[in-house]
């Protein structure tokens, strides 16, 4: 062991595990942060699944609803309309490229900043050439969009790919993040 690095290292705390592998070795910690970033495959290739199935289907507007409530603040019963949609069969077959631009936006990164450290599957919230984040809104489960050329807007039914698999694989890459934390801190102690 070499001096001034302690082996009393916390896993937990990314940032001195990294500065301390480091300083042991600059190789080690690339390695380590390779692997860090590694974690989150298994995550993205399931949601990259998700975003080649099947389109969804398209949505109409069928009704409205009222609803009734009540708000605290002003003290006063209040009626909401809530429109309802039903499922259509649509016959677009043209592709835009926006799954894909999704796909390729999907990444794992590790974060060991003075506040923040951590490791996160992110995605872009732009695609190329795009102005609206449409990551965000093909995660909804129904969102609006306006049509191509005109000055109408449509609903249309999302594809929520990023937080069921990022739930379901969680805990399985948070236990291969310590495990290599682990494997990195037995290194410089030996």
């Amino acid at each position: 062991m070499t001096e001034g690095v302690s082996a009393e290292v916390d896993p937990a705390n990314l940032r001195a595990v990294l500065a301390m592998t480091r300083e042991f070795d600059p190789k080690l910690a690339t390695g380590l942060r390779r692997e860090l970033r590694g974690v989150g495959e298994q995550i993205i290739a399931e949601q990259k699944a998700i975003l080649d199935g099947p389109l969804p289907t398209g949505v109409e507007k069928v009704g409205q609803r009222l609803v009734a409530g009540y708000s605290r603040k002003n003290k006063i019963a209040t009626v909401t309309r809530r429109n309802i949609y039903a499922d259509r069969k649509t016959n677009n077959t043209k592709s835009t490229g926006m799954r894909e631009a999704i796909k390729a936006g999907l990444k794992t990164k590790v974060v060991a900043g003075k506040t923040r450290q951590g490791i996160a599957v992110t995605t872009t919230k732009k695609g190329e050439g795009r102005k609206y984040p449409m990551s965000r809104a093909w995660n909804t489960p129904l969102f609006r969009k306006r049509l191509f050329g005109r000055n109408e807007w449509s609903y249309q039914k999302g594809q929520p790919y990023f937080f069921g698999p990022a739930a379901a694989g969680g805990e399985r890459a948070r236990e291969v993040a310590i495990a290599s934390i682990n494997r990195a801190l037995e290194q410089i102690t030996t």
